[in-house]
């Protein structure tokens, strides 16, 4: 039979002695592929009265089938409920394919075995038979999806009785699952097919895990902490990784220690990746990506870490300036409050200039909270002028400082008199912008100096409506003028009212921190009037 043909052949099963039953015809071919048969029907029924059937069976010789003999085995069973044979008999058919152009395709192998992230080769041989000469188109696709091969398809030219030599590349990426897939091959020219196929097992690559916690922990500003870092070699990995650590956003450091480490398979490797922060350090969220890398790959495990404000304390004093007569004294409280739960001692000190003297009433100041007075002694020595004194509170590595600007007078005969006043009796609101402005020229005729303040308080004539304002805190000396000058702003809608207003003086001999006079006495400047027009 000439490949690509089919043939038919009458099988005839002849019952004997009363045989009663059904026989299941099939065939086994000697050598293959390219042989197959069918038959029609592949089941028949003898009986006592029926002894004798027969059954066609059909012949295919596939166009790709090589020369040679094939013995097709003919093969009639006894099919019986349980599927287990009992009785069976067989005869034999051989058919010869005679020699014609073809060509056959070789595999180097049956099995490739490749690491994830790798790749190997599979060598193909083709060989002209019988003359053949040609194109041959070879396809390549493995299945179930995961390597790759490449070319995926190639045409070589088969010259008549020659070899070609061909390769195919198989490649699997780092994250192909292991497993066993299928290279399946066929080469095709003219109607001839060839198929092969190849098993291609993925192996895992020598790698390597890596861990680190706590993935969550806080850490207040200044202090420090620490994770653990864990490496286990796994698939027989043994090498050198490279740790690093890069923090987002930039506030803390991070640094893993040691920065290189051995890992050996099914062995636990450790590393500790040390986190720093200053008293400067922002408090929030930082994210830190702990790196390992090695010459199969890296990972990357994230931690976060929270900061919070450092426990801190404020230190305020109840005075920031003051007037101390020579070998007299003063006083100030001074304040500890807590911030982010502060609960620690405070330990008062101060930095005074030479003459000055200073003592707390309490000291340290204990619990994160307090008040402690300051005393302040001027020698008599002291000559008039103006001095820094600063105090200091300590706990721990946390230090605060207050100021306080100290003058030394030497009479504390205050006498101020107010010798130029004047403002727009008539406000035009066209002319003058709106704004009232009072001008008060103030002296100092006594011997000590003072801290001198102006107020002007009015009111129009129907109290409806109502002014203050304010000038700023200043330092008069004995014998010195200041000009002071307020403002009051106006609108239309009160064209014709008029207003009556009093400038009072403020003086005194200390200021707090938001420079207001403390104690201070009161002199009456000037009363007066003024009407709006337009």
């Amino acid at each position: 039979m000439s490949p690509g043909t089919s043939a038919t052949s009458t099988i005839t099963i002849f019952g004997m002695n009363g045989f009663n039953g059904t026989v299941q015809l099939f065939s086994s071919i000697s050598t293959g592929p390219g042989i197959t048969t069918s038959f029609s029907p592949d089941n028949v029924t003898l009986t006592p009265s029926g002894p004798n059937a027969t059954s066609t069976m059909t012949i295919s010789v596939a166009p790709s089938t090589y020369a040679g003999p094939y013995v097709i085995t003919i093969i009639g069973s006894l099919a019986t409920n349980s599927n287990t044979t009992s009785l069976e008999h067989t005869t034999a058919v051989t058919v010869f394919v005679p020699a014609i152009p073809n060509f056959q395709m070789l595999v180097n192998t049956g099995l490739l075995t490749i690491q994830q992230g790798s790749s190997g080769q599979v060598h193909l041989t083709l060989n002209s038979l019988n003359g053949f000469s040609g194109t041959v188109t070879i396809t390549a696709e493995i299945i179930p999806q995961g390597p790759t091969v490449s070319p995926a398809k190639t045409m070589v030219t088969l010259a008549m009785n020659g070899t070609v030599m061909d390769n195919l590349t198989v490649a699997a990426g780092v994250n192909t699952p292991p497993g066993i897939y299928t290279l399946v091959l066929n080469a095709t020219s003219a109607g001839i097919s060839h198929p092969n196929s190849v098993e291609v097992m993925v192996v895992a690559r020598p790698d390597f895990t890596l861990t680190a916690g706590p993935a969550f922990q806080t850490i207040q500003a200044g202090n420090s902490g620490s994770v653990f870092v864990v490496l286990v070699g796994q698939d027989g990995f043994a090498g050198t990784v490279q740790l690093s650590a890069i923090v987002t956003p930039p506030g803390l450091t991070a640094v893993a220690i040691p920065s290189t480490v051995q890992v050996s398979s099914n062995n636990i490797t450790q590393a500790v990746v040390t986190i720093t922060t200053t008293t400067a350090t922002i408090p929030g969220n930082y994210t830190i990506d702990i790196i390992g890398n090695s010459t199969s790959g890296f990972h990357t495990v994230s931690i976060t870490v929270t900061v919070t404000p450092r426990s801190d304390f404020k230190l305020s004093s109840s005075v920031s300036a003051m007037i101390i007569l020579t070998g007299a004294s003063a006083a100030s409280t001074l304040s500890v409050s807590p911030v982010a739960g502060f609960t620690g001692s405070v330990t008062l000190s101060a930095t005074a200039p030479p003459g000055f003297t200073t003592n707390f009433s309490v000291n340290p100041i204990t619990g994160g909270s307090g008040t402690s007075t300051l005393n302040i002694t001027v020698a008599s020595s002291v000559s008039a002028g103006s001095y820094i004194l600063t105090v200091t509170g300590s706990s721990g590595s946390i230090t605060h400082s207050a100021t306080i600007n100290v003058t030394v007078a030497l009479s504390a005969k205050t006498t101020l008199v107010v010798t130029q006043v004047s403002w727009t009796h008539r406000l035009s609101l066209s002319k003058n912008s709106a704004t009232q402005t009072f001008t008060l020229n103030v002296k100092n005729t006594g011997t000590s100096p003072a801290y001198v303040q102006l107020l002007a308080a009015g009111n129009s004539t129907d109290l409806k409506l109502f002014f203050n304002v304010e000038s700023g805190v200043a330092l008069l000396s004995p014998g010195a003028s200041i000009s002071i000058t307020l403002s009051q702003p106006f609108n239309g809608t009160i064209i014709g009212l008029k207003f009556n207003f009093t400038i009072q003086l403020f003086y005194g001999t200390s200021i707090d921190p938001a420079g207001t006079i403390l104690s201070p006495h009161t002199l009456q400047a000037v009363k007066g009037s003024f009407t709006i027009v337009k």
